[in-house]
């Protein structure tokens, strides 16, 4: 990757706007940028899809890395300074919701007011509730991470209580989703949220959402809608004019975490039997007995390993290539299916390990997964995600 090195001469009031991979370092004169003045000593790294905006409080020269996918652009406006000066008004509050459409810069917003509250001398801790596209989490997980520096991009932080919600998009698991994050916002926080934000269904969600979360004030990244209105503070600032990342761009950087998360662990034998199965229609409910598994075989040409009665329909689990007729009373689910199927391994406090399912017994209740948690679990809750073997993802909608 070639890079070049840049000086940059910066007038006061004006803006370096860089778009990643790019590093940029204070050289002389005075910046701010997310609510931090730099120093000398700095040296920001601008991750590739983000857009930082550094001002000059007086005459400055920067030097920047660049590679030839770095944008670099002095402006004489940032909505940066909008938001430093409309997150004022919520500096030191309990709770603070960040709300606002994809790529509007929620997460900038997000790390803005958790410096301004540094520089203030305010303890706060960053939840990251973007099961999608997380910043600070993994896919499918909601996490709560305390701040102990200040900070540019909230993958910097290092979460330390994680919550598994089986789902990446909270249409899936709406119940999920908030009371994972209910669970966690306690002490001050600031909360960045989804881009799902359009249409009666994601209002209902987020609704749900900031009742569960009871803040102080929520802060809005272009025009409030309905939902975002409530016995709580609103501030709405201006959304990010910066890049937008393609929905190629976002599965990557999924591919990319799931692959941290889970290369290089181990594989576990779970006895479902002694640890408790949450969020599992197989394993949650009555298997069926003989004369339903008989009835079954009946309809579909084969026998199965188990049968589960599931609303008006039946779950019927077979032995792998079985040559099974599709009937429409009966949800056939074939043995092996559920590999890379996606779970989360709770410890005592709640705490929650991602996993990755590689095979089940049905019969023994025996799974084994692919996952870095230590010892035993005390539970294990499903998931709605499946991954391949390069880590792409895919949402699994047959029940488990």
């Amino acid at each position: 990757m070639l890079i070049e090195h840049k000086r940059i001469k910066l007038e006061q009031g004006k803006f370096l706007e860089v778009t990643g991979p790019a590093a940029v370092r204070l050289v002389s004169g005075e910046a701010v940028l997310m609510g931090k003045r730099l120093s000398d000593r700095d040296v920001v790294i601008v991750p590739q899809w983000r857009t930082y905006a550094f001002k000059a409080l007086r005459d400055s020269e920067l030097d920047v890395s660049v590679t030839k996918e770095t944008v670099v652009k002095v402006a004489d406006y940032n909505v940066a300074e909008e938001w430093e000066r409309g997150l004022s008004e919520v500096v030191g509050l309990k709770r603070v919701v960040i709300a606002g459409p994809t790529d509007s810069g929620k997460s900038s917003v997000t790390a803005t007011l958790v410096n301004l509250n540094l520089n203030e001398n305010y303890e706060v801790s960053v939840l990251d509730s973007d099961v999608g596209q997380s910043n600070l989490c993994y896919p499918t997980m909601v996490c709560k991470a305390r701040v102990k520096d200040y900070v540019f991009t909230l993958s910097d932080l290092e979460a330390e209580e994680h919550r598994f919600t089986g789902t990446i998009t909270p249409s899936v698991e709406r119940g999920r989703v908030v009371s994972s994050v209910a669970s966690l916002a306690r002490g001050r926080v600031v909360v960045d949220t989804d881009g799902w934000v359009d249409g009666y269904e994601a209002g209902c969600y987020k609704q749900e959402l900031l009742r569960a979360v009871s803040p102080d004030a929520v802060v809005y990244l272009g025009k409030a809608p309905w939902w975002a209105r409530g016995p709580w503070k609103l501030v709405e600032l201006p959304p990010s004019t910066g890049k937008e990342r393609s929905r190629q761009d976002r599965r990557s950087i999924r591919k990319n975490k799931y692959r941290k998360a889970l290369e290089g662990c181990k594989s576990k034998d779970i006895d479902l039997n002694e640890v408790q199965p949450l969020f599992s229609v197989i394993f949650n409910s009555p298997w069926g007995d003989e004369a339903l598994k008989e009835s079954v075989r009946e309809l579909i040409g084969v026998k199965p390993l188990i049968v589960i009665p599931w609303g008006t329909k039946v779950i019927a689990v077979v032995k792998k290539g079985s040559k099974y007729k599709k009937v429409k009373d009966v949800e056939v689910i074939e043995e092996g299916e559920e590999r890379g199927l996606l779970v989360g391994l709770g410890d005592k406090r709640g705490n929650e390990t991602l996993g990755e399912v590689i095979k089940i017994d049905y019969l023994s209740k025996i799974m084994k997964v692919k996952t870095c948690f230590k010892g035993r679990p005390e539970y294990v809750a499903f998931g709605r995600v499946k991954l391949s073997e390069d880590f792409s993802d895919k949402i699994y909608k047959k029940p488990f």
